[in-house]
């Protein structure tokens, strides 16, 4: 079923997506959409967005994506998770120009198995005001030069308990300036 913002499971409770693609171009939708939903699945899937973002959870419990594609060309998040918890990830791939995977004000989410990459120097994955969430066993790549991992909130939005482990975290090195003679 399409609701203007991309695709979501008809029934907002235990539905399945497996083996779909959804493409749209539109900045301030998505191509998936998971709002207020709880024990759904999908999988074996591929979302792009050539204007927004790829894919947003909000206010949702304990779903599960797997082995699926989330892509944006523009500057925005192939996944947001936000004021959600639960969400188990597995074996998928996350590219956003801005970030791979944002985390807001959400807890208790694990990502495991996947690639996180980002292209324009800002953060690969990003908890803000999160809790008690876990990437394992994924690869986090930043080909911007921007950071790989920001933990961060402000004075009144903390986060806390996150964990990244058995992870590979890369971003490139800046490369030194020669000095040229006419510097020396």
């Amino acid at each position: 079923a399409f609701d203007g913002l991309g695709a979501v499971p008809a029934n907002p409770v235990r539905s399945t997506v497996r083996n779909s693609t959804a493409a749209i171009d539109g900045a301030g939708y998505y191509a998936l959409y998971l709002n207020l939903t709880s024990t759904n699945s999908v999988s074996d899937s591929y979302f792009y967005n050539q204007s927004g973002g790829a894919g947003w959870v909000y206010n949702a419990y304990f779903n599960s994506l797997a082995r699926s594609t989330f892509v944006t060309a523009a500057n925005d998040n192939a996944l947001l998770v936000s004021s959600s918890s639960g969400a188990t990830i597995t074996e998928s791939y996350f590219s956003g120009a801005a970030r791979g995977i944002y985390f807001y004000l959400t807890n208790a989410n694990r990502v495991m198995s996947s690639t996180i990459t980002s292209s324009n120097g800002n953060q690969t994955l990003w908890f803000y005001g999160a809790a008690s969430n876990t990437v394992t066993g994924s690869l986090i790549m930043n080909a911007g030069g921007g950071p790989a991992l920001v933990m961060g909130g402000s004075a009144l939005v903390h986060s806390s308990y996150n964990v990244v482990s058995a992870s590979t975290m890369t971003t490139p090195v800046p490369r030194r300036r020669s000095r040229s003679a006419s510097a020396i």
